[in-house]
């Protein structure tokens, strides 16, 4: 039986991440609670993100927008995410999101007041990607 999950709970270092990360064949189920996602570990995720189901991220302090987007927009067979908040803007300008098999989103989503149209706006094109991934159940 092969592996198909990585949590870490104490790795503060990105080599020493990113070495676990690359001397997995596959993986499915990824969880962080620590910081040390960085470039090297980033890297070595790329390889796993066709067969990644299950992802959980430390908080944002910890871990970047673009990180979160990025296994959004590469993920095709992610059903769960959990994962720091993102701007508005963020979303309305990411990639495309291709994990058409998400079930569960559970990133809070921090939608900026300037004014009552800007606010709809917003709202309306972050609510238009979140209903473009079916079957999503939980928010």
């Amino acid at each position: 039986m092969l592996l198909s999950g990585l949590r870490m709970f104490k790795v503060r270092e990105d080599p020493v991440l990113s070495q676990g990360l690359n001397a997995m064949r596959s993986m499915k189920v990824f969880g962080m609670q620590t910081k040390c996602i960085g470039r090297l570990s980033l890297q070595a995720l790329t390889r796993h993100f066709s067969t990644l189901q299950h992802v959980s991220l430390p908080p944002r302090k910890y871990v970047s927008a673009a990180i979160t987007l990025e296994l959004l927009a590469s993920c095709p067979v992610l059903t769960f995410i959990c994962a720091p908040q993102l701007e508005a803007e963020e979303i309305i300008w990411s990639k495309s999101w291709v994990c058409s098999r998400l079930e569960t989103f559970r990133i809070h989503i921090l939608i900026m007041e300037v004014n009552k149209n800007t606010i709809r706006a917003r709202c309306h094109a972050v609510f238009g990607r979140l209903d473009s991934l079916h079957p999503l159940a939980l928010v």
